[in-house]
């Protein structure tokens, strides 16, 4: 199906609404846990934390992770690249487990399996999208993306 200026913005909105839901579940997680400190503590202790910041950031997850899902199942829809169909094949699985980040916390057999593989469908879906935009000749979106990727790997 070709993508049109009514479903793009439908999908602009979605993945919008999917960094502020994620956002907020963040910031009002760490501002009620005030042991929590950036940088020092994994992202994953907001999900076990002796506080309500448990509920904000679990809620938050599972939230975000089905938003992303349904922007990833639209953008698979709508788009015609090969590439960005398959990074939004990937953000779907990406979505459910970011969900199934919030269903199973920290203190769980299933998170680490399900955050690490998490980081690998994001990871992977940005790759896609990347090479496909380079493809296409968007060199700037394709650019900052490559930029974004070697700053996330240095951090690492």
């Amino acid at each position: 199906m070709k993508c049109c200026k009514a479903s793009g913005s439908v999908l602009g909105g979605i993945g919008l609404i999917a960094v502020l839901a994620f956002t907020l579940a963040w910031l009002f997680a760490s501002l009620i846990d005030t042991s929590w400190v950036f940088g020092v503590d994994m992202l994953s202790n907001l999900g076990v934390s002796d506080t309500d910041a448990k509920y904000f950031f679990n809620y938050g997850c599972m939230i975000t992770g089905l938003l992303v899902l349904v922007f990833g199942a639209y953008g698979a829809a709508f788009n015609e690249s090969v590439g960005h169909q398959i990074a939004s094949i990937l953000l779907i699985f990406a979505g459910a487990l970011l969900a199934g980040v919030g269903l199973f916390p920290q203190n769980t057999d299933y998170h680490t399996p399900i955050a690490y593989a998490l980081i690998v469908f994001v990871a992977c879906s940005a790759i896609s999208m990347t090479i496909s935009d380079w493809k296409l000749g968007h060199l700037v979106p394709g650019g900052v993306a490559v930029v974004l990727i070697m700053v996330v790997l240095w951090a690492v």
